[in-house]
């Protein structure tokens, strides 16, 4: 990609991203407000630190299937899911190590709906200040006696000026922020990194999508198209995902420094073409992860 190219889908992320926040602001406060009481009883996440040298983060992506989940039973490190996957997790009797949500509507109230008729499991739940209030209360009230499952955090804001809007959420409701790079996938990368995990797989990242003839000329405007050769096919790829990508690419290199003899490992476990050439991660089948981490 030419570099005035991925400086327009930059400009064009930036005012995106900025047009998203000004949208979404009053919801985000409005639930801030709602979430105060219970945000303000929740465990403090800066706490929390790897106990083991490797974990498994886990996206939504189309391509996650059902097997790949069940070969997580036999992995022996930690494993951090998206609010989108738990329930899969779940019902295939996995239970993930930390839940990760930063949705703030209302979609993720039926994601978690399932937990008010479940059994307890030993997740731990690390949630937005800004999520939706009846997905947090459902949440909170499946934790309540079980010490240190449940965490919240404020989510960094980008606003224009010296004041940051997620400061004034700390003064309210005294929940740390966290970076989270504006995607759900993102956030959970960046927690593993914080955590102090030394090797980090990521499944489920596709970001990605399959050409639709149904798309608008201004909708097919809006995607970046790749050929990989490999594959024989051309795939599309949303400006807002290649932002995430990049975000992550960038979030890997800081964190292992490009350095192949260094122990900090970002591990692609996705068949994903875009994520599979990026030269920042190692790439792996999940199988051959599991019983490579073993040996770590």
């Amino acid at each position: 990609m030419s570099e005035q190219r991925t400086n327009e889908l930059l400009k064009k992320f930036d005012d995106w991203n900025k047009d998203v926040i000004k949208e979404l602001l009053p919801g985000w406060c409005r639930n801030v407000a709602k979430n105060l009481e219970i945000s303000q009883r929740s465990s403090d996440f800066t706490q929390e630190h790897a106990k083991k040298k490797h974990c498994i983060v886990v996206a939504s992506g189309p391509s996650l299937s059902d097997e790949d989940i069940l070969s997580l039973k036999g992995y022996t490190g930690d494993i951090i899911v998206c609010n989108k996957t738990f329930k899969r997790f779940i019902e295939l009797e996995v239970a993930p190590d930390w839940c990760v949500l930063l949705d703030s509507n209302a979609v993720s109230e039926e994601q978690f709906y399932f937990l008010k008729e479940h059994a307890w499991v030993p997740t731990k739940f690390l949630i937005s200040t800004t999520a939706f209030p009846s997905t947090v209360k459902i949440i909170s009230e499946y934790s309540t006696g079980h010490q240190n499952q449940f965490y919240m955090f404020n989510p960094t804001v980008g606003l224009d000026g010296n004041m940051d809007v997620a400061t004034v959420w700390k003064w309210m409701n005294g929940c740390h922020e966290m970076s989270h790079g504006g995607n759900v996938g993102t956030m959970a990368f960046m927690f593993a990194r914080d955590l102090g995990y030394e090797v980090i797989g990521l499944l489920g990242y596709d970001l990605y999508e399959e050409l639709n003839s149904k798309w608008t000329p201004e909708q097919a405007k809006e995607r970046e198209y790749l050929y990989f050769p490999e594959i024989n096919k051309v795939i599309a790829i949303p400006f807002h995902f290649l932002a995430y990508s990049q975000c992550l690419a960038n979030t890997a290199l800081m964190w292992h420094g490009g350095d192949p003899k260094s122990p900090r490992k970002a591990v692609n476990l996705s068949e994903s073409p875009l994520m599979r050439h990026i030269n920042v991660f190692k790439q792996m089948k999940v199988k051959e992860y599991v019983e490579w981490s073993r040996r770590i």
